[in-house]
């Protein structure tokens, strides 16, 4: 079985892997830390589910969001402790409080390496590892599995992702049933792991310091791009330093679309920004701009505020999000953009 004649072809989702009965696909790193499946011919049976399980390859489902709304959290520490508007947080706190799970993306470094994956939560104390951006693919293989056995038991899940992921989430959905709602980030790409990593040895070199964390979008230093890099310097002394795109370059190439891996230049779900079926989209947007500044007018904001721009794309998560604690006070929560 050939899953891709071109790398173009594949944006290392998982869903093959997460699909085989035999566990016989691994996601396995190349040449430049891209993950992409290989499939051990002895355990193969050529059961043909991981080429069925392939969404990438034919995403022609897409389709203008049923409604769009501009947001910003209600909660002042949520609202801190997120990238920019707060919405998935929004969303996953009323998701745990009502007995969900949570599964997204979080990022942990131990000697200096930043091993960024999927993981699965299960109340609001631990939501905070699921805020914030990180501009790395994480790995979804573990997730994917406990995902699959939680849908097998009735659990109801919210699943948080870039696109890809999130339909290799649906697949797994589609084969167990169980309850799955998704937000897919709307993303601008994803590099590799071993990029970030090679970055991070870096700057862990030249700024003489073991690096405990790092974070693209801080806003203890304005609401903006700047973020910051947390370590300890070699004789153990804790220190803080500001990032930016302009002084850090893996940050730099990265808005600046150079870094992603192949498929992201031909990424299916990014066409006119319309999205596939099901689920919300979630997009950062931070300067003022277009029909951003008449929002920014109408709510009398006057300074740079974060905001999302979210797609809703099923009459089902209109009528979930409509139902959630989210009402419109002034300059807190969302407004309509119809």
């Amino acid at each position: 079985i050939t899953l891709y004649n071109d790398k173009t072809e594949c944006c290392g989702c998982g869903a093959c892997s997460s699909a085989c009965p035999k566990d016989a696909i691994t996601m396995q790193e190349d040449e430049y830390g891209f993950i992409y499946p290989e499939i051990d011919s002895k355990k193969c049976v050529e059961c043909r589910l991981c080429i069925s399980s392939c969404h990438y390859k034919s995403a022609d489902d897409l389709h203008t969001p049923i409604k769009s709304l501009a947001a910003v959290n209600k909660d002042d520490t949520l609202l801190k402790n997120s990238a920019s508007g707060g919405m998935f947080s929004a969303i996953a706190e009323a998701f745990l409080n009502e007995g969900g799970c949570v599964c997204g993306a979080a990022m942990d470094f131990k000697d200096d390496v930043a091993d960024v994956r999927h993981i699965m939560i299960h109340s609001t104390g631990e939501l905070y590892r699921l805020q914030k951006s990180k501009y790395v693919q994480s790995s979804t293989d573990k997730a994917y599995k406990e995902l699959q056995t939680l849908l097998k038991n009735g659990e109801e899940v919210l699943f948080s992702g870039t696109p890809c992921q999130v339909e290799a989430a649906k697949s797994i959905a589609k084969r167990t049933g169980g309850k799955l709602h998704t937000i897919d980030i709307i993303c601008h790409g994803v590099p590799s792991r071993q990029l970030f990593n090679d970055f991070i040895a870096c700057e862990a070199e030249k700024r003489k310091m073991k690096i405990n964390s790092f974070d693209f979008r801080d806003k203890k230093y304005g609401w903006g791009l700047d973020g910051s890099i947390v370590g300890e310097t070699f004789n153990s002394v804790k220190t803080e330093e500001v990032v930016n795109p302009s002084t850090e370059s893996y940050y730099y190439y990265f808005l600046a679309g150079e870094i992603y891996r192949n498929c992201c230049y031909h990424c299916p779900y990014s066409a006119l920004l319309h999205k596939k079926k099901g689920g919300s989209a979630v997009m950062k947007k931070v300067k003022h701009g277009g029909i951003f500044t008449a929002i920014f007018s109408i709510i009398s904001i006057g300074y740079i505020f974060p905001i999302l721009l979210v797609f809703i794309n099923s009459f089902k998560k209109k009528a979930y999000i409509s139902r959630k604690p989210f009402d419109i006070p002034t300059g807190k929560m969302y407004v309509g953009l119809e």
